[in-house]
């Protein structure tokens, strides 16, 4: 291989996704087994031809410690209009969405940006899938200027939970 990521136990998943032009990967993974995990974000770096810190350091982390603890199942990246959002799962939790965040003095955020609420990085937006819906599978349709995310989950006998997207508070909900 060009390069590795170091990982851990209980890897889980990745999503290749691009924000104002720019490379990132964000890697799921459990930490030891089931009990606790972690997102993981690394920025491309073309200078150096390898995912990392966006600044000068191959495999190391561009992004972290906005979505921990156990256990994370999985974190798919998804863009709606000019917006880039990551659904965090997890499999014995409520699961959380962040957006992705532009970087401002004081917010938290990498330089480039980083997961968050749209102000601050490291604080998820309002919605909650509750734990009953945790998420197995998610998928996003946008028709009639409507979007909606659906996921569903083993927690409630596989009940798909369809939710609509209520852009004045950047959730998903019931509208």
């Amino acid at each position: 291989p060009s390069q590795t990521v170091a990982g851990g136990q209980g890897y889980n998943g990745l999503s290749l996704f691009k924000v104002n032009g720019e490379q990132y990967l964000a890697v799921t993974q459990t930490t030891d087994g089931n009990s606790s995990g972690a997102i993981r974000i690394f920025k491309w770096m073309p200078s150096l031809n390898c995912f990392g810190n966006g600044i000068s350091t191959c495999n190391s982390q561009y992004q972290s410690s906005f979505a921990t603890g156990w256990p994370i199942q999985s974190g798919h990246v998804f863009s709606h209009g000019l917006n880039t959002y990551i659904l965090v799962s997890r499999t014995a939790a409520d699961s959380y969405v962040y957006k992705w965040t532009p970087f401002v003095s004081g917010n938290g955020c990498p330089a480039s940006g980083g997961f968050g609420n749209g102000t601050a990085c490291g604080t998820r937006l309002p919605t909650t899938i509750p734990q009953a819906g945790n998420v197995d599978r998610q998928a996003m349709l946008e028709t009639g200027g409507e979007v909606y995310l659906a996921t569903r989950g083993p927690n409630a006998g596989w009940t798909t939970f369809i939710m609509t997207r209520t852009p004045a508070r950047e959730c998903f909900g019931n509208g």
